[in-house]
């Protein structure tokens, strides 16, 4: 069987063109496809990746703060009482003659801290004299946190005050 040069025409020719389909099909379509499926992970790690410096800058603002207090309850020293600085902003804010009651415990916070829990009694207070006074607690830089605050008032007007006034201590 002799094959004429109009087969082989055809036949390279249909060669040729099952070539370029296998180029296409096997090579230039999976290529274009992983192009794709690597820019649409691009944009997902661009996402995730301002996410790590959003959440890297709300880290080291936390890391900050912490070294802030921790700068400041290490400033009070080894002496500080939680009790006696609460009495002297009393005797500052003129209300020590109205506290009546006032203990000191201590407990674990963490591997790290202490608390000094220090529960306090008042009583004839105006509600300037409590707003001063919690005020003062609050905004002090031994880093005090009121709570528990329970307010009772008399027939008189005046108010009768028990609350929990706490700090951390470093061991």
């Amino acid at each position: 069987m002799k094959v004429t040069y109009r087969e082989k025409v055809v036949v390279s020719i249909a060669l040729a063109i099952l070539s370029i389909l296998f180029l296409i099909v096997y090579r230039i379509i999976p290529a274009r496809n992983q192009i794709r499926s690597m820019d649409r992970m691009l944009i997902e790690k661009k996402k995730e990746l301002a996410t790590i410096k959003e959440l890297s800058g709300i880290y080291r603002a936390v890391l900050d703060k912490e070294n802030e207090i921790t700068r400041r309850l290490l400033a009070r020293g080894n002496n500080f009482s939680a009790l006696s600085s609460l009495e002297e902003i009393a005797n500052r804010m003129d209300v020590k003659k109205n506290l009546k009651s006032r203990k000191e415990t201590n407990s674990k916070l963490n591997e790290f801290y202490n608390e000094t829990n220090v529960h306090l009694e008042l009583e004839d207070m105006t509600m300037e004299m409590l707003t001063k006074y919690l005020y003062e607690i609050e905004n002090s830089d031994n880093l005090f946190k009121v709570a528990n605050l329970h307010i009772r008032s008399q027939s008189t007007g005046l108010l009768n005050v028990s609350m929990d006034v706490s700090t951390a201590i470093p061991k």
